[in-house]
């Protein structure tokens, strides 16, 4: 007899890592689940943007054997902490390094100031725009 398996995909809520584990909260039936970090679609640097209540991906098998992988998602919205002085003033747009709350370091556009949010693509990891 075949058997038919739903590839399925659910958002669920980051809490915390406790070694090489993430624990994220299904945000429908509050249920607890934990994953392994490796468990990752992308690579381990991508760990670094990984926020407190980020909303993530998780892809499961039903009826199972249940989650196969979870991802980051698309974009997400930061708090920038500090900018690096430009040497050089520029006409136009220039792209300053800023530091982001959670200490990740990203080109952020020199019209930005400290305490604004910005988006992130974190496919990419570049600047997208204001929040």
């Amino acid at each position: 007899m075949l058997e038919v398996l739903l590839l399925v995909q659910n958002q669920y809520q980051y809490l915390y890592s406790d070694g090489d584990t993430a624990h994220l909260l299904n945000m429908q039936t509050y249920e607890e689940l934990t994953m392994n970090i490796n468990m990752l679609e992308s690579s381990k640097d991508k760990l670094l943007y990984l926020e407190v209540n980020m909303e993530v991906t998780v892809q499961s098998l039903e009826p199972e054997p249940g989650p196969l992988s979870w991802r980051l998602p698309a974009r997400h919205t930061y708090k920038v902490k500090s900018l690096m002085d430009r040497i050089a003033k520029d006409r136009g747009t220039t792209y300053v390094t800023g530091t982001l709350e959670n200490g990740i370091q990203a080109q952020i556009p020199n019209f930005i100031k400290p305490g604004e949010n910005v988006v992130i693509d974190l496919m990419w990891l570049t600047y997208i725009g204001r929040a």
